[in-house]
């Protein structure tokens, strides 16, 4: 059996939705300056109530919404199919990833 280990300062067990106000605010206010940015699954979560996870279908998805949020920010990949970019803005932490499949064919993330 494996034993989940928190980040250090991870905190857990938010219950309430005002713990995620600076995040729902945070999107709004993309959504309301970029209305035109393609669309994405969403993820919040009460274990990480200041984070914010986007699945994007594809790199160029990606680009755009890293370009929108914090266009100094890398793009990395691991050896496999992943590509993702992560920062923090105003104390949300923003994580965009998308599947890429560079033999040419591309799935939805």
């Amino acid at each position: 059996m494996t034993t989940w280990t928190p980040k250090p300062g991870l905190t857990f067990g938010c219950s309430r939705i005002g713990d995620q106000a600076p995040v729902l605010a945070a999107v709004t206010g993309l959504a309301q300056r970029h209305p035109d940015l393609p669309s994405a699954y969403l993820t919040l979560s009460y274990i990480t109530p200041g984070t914010v996870s986007v699945q994007l279908a594809s790199p160029q998805e990606l680009t755009a919404w890293r370009d929108a949020l914090a266009p100094d920010a890398p793009i990395r990949g691991n050896d496999g199919d992943r590509l993702w970019a992560d920062f923090t803005i105003t104390d949300v932490a923003w994580e965009l990833y998308c599947v890429h499949h560079p033999s040419g064919g591309e799935a939805p993330c």
